[in-house]
Formats: structure tokens, C-alpha cells, sequence
């Protein structure tokens, strides 16, 4: 395992790591970092407006001429209207019964009939049409997302040590970074610019996390307690408590109901959201808690550590589900695919797996990092993954073709935690030399 870098400090166990929303990260036994995982956000549903305009009734034209019959024409959507023209022959029959149908009230009564029943039609379309339109969300798939190459974009220096976790707010507009120093900030993404720094916690923040709808951050830190902020405002709100030892990871379930941490006391505790109770304690890992996420429904929680194995439980009961098995050094990030089917993990045996979460199988092994990987992360869309490492580098996947599609190497040093925006066009990175470098995506 390699050894701590020299003059970076760690929390009073000399374990930090951090974990986020949207990817995934920890620090080594003895002194190594950990990293964060963001949150994605989903992109706004959209609606098509259907509309059906009436016209009146039409004017009823003079009766016809003798030998002549009448033609009721409708279109149920627009108007309708009554038009004389030649019929064809008449079966024979008596005159007053051809005479009776054509009275003027019979033909105001079947006009009036034929508009109402046109109207229930096309209404009952719409009701019908509605749902299909307005309950499907528009997404960034991997089948429509193409991966892309990343060039530097902005370097942001006001983290005087270690910068553990980033993540970005939902609509993007907002990103969090937390650091050994001790702060949260929170930086304007449309101008670049630091916008607050939350202060408040005794030690070391190793992770951070937006709730879905981007009105909570979550802190966890190296002092044993979370935080719970106003993301809007950055007022504090609360703080939970329950913890042994240092917090490294944070996470919000996708239906805004649960709020995961876990650390260095070997365990993951599941807190009501809304309320901030403990639901449950998952106990199982025989070392540190490097990494949490849930899945994209909500019901299943993965959990790697330091013992080398990756845990899924289950949500709402807390039943171990699975143990993965595979990685020879200790699992610092993990990270589900924005479809739920694939779960990431990165590890100190320099390696990215991915397992397919329905049957548990081993998938696909990248290979590449020349040390620990440290943070994960996918795009909104799924079709990339980008792997951050003590190597100081960053390797961008392509997922869907199993193959690397850029490795990233720029200023700075071991990269502990990486995040992508809401939109997949930048990819932010922290590292053990208190910077945060913004990487844009190349067009």
C-alpha cells in the first residue's frame, strides 16, 4: 500500500476519505485520501401542449330543392358543417317518412349530438396522449451521449489543505468542495467565483453531498458528527450524531428519504432525511468505510471499505444482500451507473471494476492506473466513467466500448475526488495539493 504523501495531514487516525453523489472515494489505512461523490441531477420533463379549437355551430342553410337530400359532413376536432349536394337514390319509400327526418329540429339535434361526441373523443385522446408525454423525463442516455476529450478550463486555490469531496447542486449552478482545513465551500459555477464558506465542524471535512432537489448539503467529517446545511443560503441546520470515529462519506438516496454516512468506526448509518433520526446501523465491514452510494431506485446501498470488499444492503430492511469479492487492496470508490445496472469501484490494487448489479458478476476490469484509484465518478448519461488516483492522473472510460478514451494529466498532484455537473460538460477534480481543477469538455 503506498505510503501517505509528505506534509499532507490526515484526521486524529490518520484515515481521511470522503464520498459524495457522484463518484466515489476514500483514503488509505495509515494516511492515504479518500474522495467524494457527487450528485447528478436529471434533467426537467417536458410537455407538448395539445389544443383543440370549435367552431360554432354553422348557420343551417334554406331546405333544398325537391329531389334533393341533405349530407352531414363533421370533423369532430374542427367544425361542423352541413352541406347540400345530389344523393345518390333513394331506397322508395313513403314521402313522409324522408320528409321526417329532414325537419329542421332532427338536423339542430344531430348537429348538436355530433359536436359532442367529437368533443368527448378528442378529449378522451388527450387524457390519453397526456401521460405519455409528461412522465417521462428527458434524460441523458448512454445511447445519446457521446464521449467526449476534457482540456483544463480554471484552477480554484482557497483550500488551504486537502480537498477530499466535490460535488455538484442539481441544476449545476452551485458546486461544494470539503477540505482537511476544516470549511465547506461553496462556488458560483456560471461565474467561477467562491460564493461562501461554511464553517462549523472540529476537524477534517472528507465528504459532501447534495440532497436531489438541491435544498440540503450534507458534511461529514473527521470530528464524528454530519452536517446538515441550507444549500441555498448556507445557514446551518443541523448536526447528527452517532458516530465512534471520523465520518469519510456522505449520501442522499434518489427519493430524498435517506441520508447515508459511514467511516472509521466500520459501519453505515442510515438517517431519516427529512428528520435527521437514525433508521438503522448496518454493521458487516471488518475495516474502514471508504465509499457509499445508493442505487438510482433507492432500494439497494453499496458500501466499500478497506477489508477489500464492496457490501450491497438493502435499503429498507438493512439485509446484507451480497458481498463482492475480487479487488486484492482496499476499495476506496464505488459508483452506480445512472441506469442502476453497473456498479464501479476503484482500488489501492490500481484497478477499476465493473460488476453488473442484477447478477452480481464480475463485468470488466480497466487497468492502466500505476497507483490506488481513489475516485469515481460517471456521467450523467453513463457512458463515461472517470477514475481519479494517487498516480496523478485521470482516466476518462468509455463504458459503452469497454475502452480509454483520454487520460488526463495536469497540474497538481494525487487526484482524490472527481465529480461531473449535472450536464456532463465539466468535470471537476480535487486534490492532495488543495486545488480544484475545472476541466471542460471539448467540442
Amino acid at each position: 500500500t503506498p505510503s501517505r504523501p509528505t506534509g499532507i495531514p490526515g484526521d486524529e487516525s490518520g484515515q481521511p476519505g470522503g464520498n459524495g453523489q457522484t463518484g466515489g472515494g476514500g483514503s488509505q489505512s495509515g494516511g492515504q485520501y479518500g474522495q467524494s461523490r457527487g450528485q447528478y441531477g436529471g434533467a426537467p420533463s417536458g410537455q407538448f401542449p395539445l389544443s383543440n379549437q370549435y367552431q360554432p355551430a354553422p348557420t343551417l342553410l334554406p331546405a333544398p330543392p325537391p329531389g334533393a337530400a341533405q349530407t352531414l359532413i363533421v370533423s369532430p376536432v374542427q367544425q361542423s358543417t352541413i352541406e347540400a349536394r345530389p344523393a345518390a337514390p333513394p331506397t322508395p319509400a313513403p314521402m313522409e317518412h324522408r320528409r321526417g327526418w329532414l325537419t329542421p329540429g332532427k338536423v339542430v339535434i344531430g348537429v348538436i349530438a355530433t359536436i359532442v361526441v367529437g368533443s368527448l373523443i378528442t378529449l378522451a385522446i388527450i387524457k390519453w396522449l397526456q401521460p405519455s408525454i409528461t412522465e417521462k423525463p428527458t434524460n441523458i442516455s448512454a445511447t445519446s451521449e457521446q464521449p467526449v476529450s476534457f482540456k483544463i478550463k480554471q484552477i480554484l486555490t482557497a483550500h488551504s489543505e486537502a480537498v477530499y469531496s466535490i460535488a455538484f447542486s442539481p441544476n449545476g449552478k452551485t458546486m461544494a468542495s470539503a477540505s482537511d482545513d476544516k470549511t465547506i465551500k461553496l462556488w458560483d459555477m456560471q461565474k467561477g467565483v467562491l460564493k461562501q464558506t461554511l464553517t462549523g465542524h472540529g476537524s477534517g471535512v472528507h465528504g459532501v453531498a447534495f440532497s436531489p432537489d438541491g435544498a440540503t448539503l450534507a458534511s461529514g467529517s473527521s470530528d464524528k458528527t454530519v452536517k446538515l446545511w441550507d444549500a441555498q443560503t448556507g445557514a446551518f441546520k443541523q448536526t447528527l450524531t452517532g458516530h465512534t470515529s471520523g465520518v469519510h462519506v456522505v449520501a442522499f438516496s434518489q427519493d430524498r428519504k435517506t441520508l447515508a454516512s459511514g467511516g472509521m468506526d466500520k459501519v453505515v448509518k442510515l438517517w431519516d432525511a427529512e428528520t435527521g433520526a437514525l433508521r438503522q446501523t448496518l454493521t458487516g465491514h471488518g475495516d474502514v468505510i471508504k465509499s457509499i452510494a445508493f442505487s438510482a431506485d433507492g432500494k439497494t446501498i453499496a458500501s466499500a471499505s478497506d477489508d477489500k470488499t464492496i457490501k450491497l444492503w438493502d435499503v429498507q430492511t438493512g439485509a446484507l444482500k451480497q458481498t463482492l469479492t475480487g479487488h486484492t487492496g482496499g476499495v476506496h470508490a464505488i459508483a452506480f451507473s445512472p441506469d442502476g445496472v453497473t456498479l464501479a469501484s476503484g482500488s489501492m490494487d490500481k484497478t477499476v471494476k465493473l460488476w453488473d448489479v442484477p447478477s452480481h458478476a464480475l463485468k470488466d476490469t480497466y487497468t492502466g492506473h500505476t497507483n490506488g484509484v481513489h475516485a469515481l465518478a460517471f456521467s450523467p448519461g453513463g457512458r463515461m466513467l472517470a477514475s481519479g488516483s494517487m498516480d496523478k492522473t485521470i482516466k476518462v472510460w468509455d463504458v459503452q466500448a469497454g475502452a480509454l478514451k483520454q487520460t488526463i494529466t495536469g497540474p497538481g498532484d494525487a487526484i482524490i475526488s472527481v465529480a461531473f455537473s449535472s450536464d456532463g460538460k465539466t468535470l471537476a477534480s480535487g486534490s492532495t495539493d488543495k486545488t480544484i481543477v475545472l476541466w471542460i469538455a471539448e467540442s
